[in-house]
């Protein structure tokens, strides 16, 4: 599949996740929303090891330095959310947010100004933008991982400052007018899918058909060199192991977690976070192999 059919793909479902937040319930959204991050959103990392085995194909050691040093950024992430919640939170909002800006515009323009600048605030545009509008939901959610309400005008400044930056230097940088029309329409799409949808639901919408669906093409392509319909099932063949480990985990920290004191989405995107720390690694390096 071509990038620019994925895209179109992508435009696509997320207008028909704006179709169920009008059609169905709450709860059945957050239903449609997990079962799509367990199934697709979780997969994209699925397979780093094999990314990471790349790297150091000709050299066996750094392969098993790598592969400790993933484990190792698993279990450190986890174990900072325990220990330090409120530095672990802001350090994964701005890690997703650099990774998340990363892969959206890696291959949409290699022309952008302040390349890394920009795919931090990006992200931190997308992020903002989805605490604001689901201020109530996410603002228990962070008060549950970190003890502290932040208040609603950190998201509304942050998602002004930060949006208005990304116009500024997309328009800087001499893009094609209809491209940054383009943006403009798909955050238009996303920002009622947001307003519209639950919390689980907007977040899936961006999390797996404008970063995740990318991100395995992205790295089926330089895994396999193609991105043929057997490049995509060989990719999911040597993930499932993984996903399935993934799973499991989730499932029995699940099983441990008072849920009198916990509630499940906190859980959930603690979860998230801890690999997230080295997916986001694994994916700067490939990106940087790439070049």
């Amino acid at each position: 599949m071509s990038i620019f059919k994925l895209y179109r793909f992508g435009f696509i479902c997320t207008f028909f996740m704006l179709l169920f937040t009008f059609l169905v319930s709450e709860k059945l959204q957050d239903v449609i929303g997990m079962i799509l991050i367990l199934c697709i959103g979780i997969l994209h990392g699925a397979n780093d090891l094999k990314i990471i085995q790349k790297f150091g194909k000709t050299k066996p050691k750094k392969t098993f330095a790598y592969f400790v040093l993933y484990i190792g950024v698993v279990f450190f992430g986890g174990l900072l959310f325990y220990s330090y919640p409120q530095a672990a939170l802001p350090l994964f909002v701005l890690v997703s947010a650099f990774h998340f800006g990363e892969q959206h515009w890696e291959t949409r323009s290699p022309t952008i100004l302040y390349r890394s600048f920009f795919f931090l605030l990006y992200g931190i545009f997308i992020f903002s933008l989805l605490f604001y509008i689901q201020a109530e939901t996410s603002a228990q959610i962070i008060e549950q991982i970190v003890g502290i309400a932040v208040p609603t005008e950190v998201w509304i400044y942050s998602t002004a400052l930060s949006g208005l930056t990304v116009l500024l230097l997309l328009i800087l940088s001499k893009l094609n007018r209809k491209f940054i029309v383009w943006e403009l329409v798909h955050s238009g799409l996303l920002f009622l899918v947001f307003f519209k949808g639950s919390l689980i639901l907007a977040f899936a919408t961006y999390f797996v058909f404008w970063h995740s669906l990318p991100s395995l093409r992205s790295q089926i392509q330089y895994l396999y060199d193609s991105n043929t319909r057997e490049a995509w099932i060989q990719y999911i063949k040597s993930g499932l192991l993984y996903w399935l480990l993934a799973l499991t985990s989730l499932v029995i920290a699940y099983q441990f977690i008072d849920l009198s004191k916990t509630y499940f989405l906190s859980l959930f995107f603690i979860f998230l976070a801890a690999i997230t720390f080295p997916h986001a690694l694994v994916m700067e390096l490939m990106f940087r192999k790439k070049e």
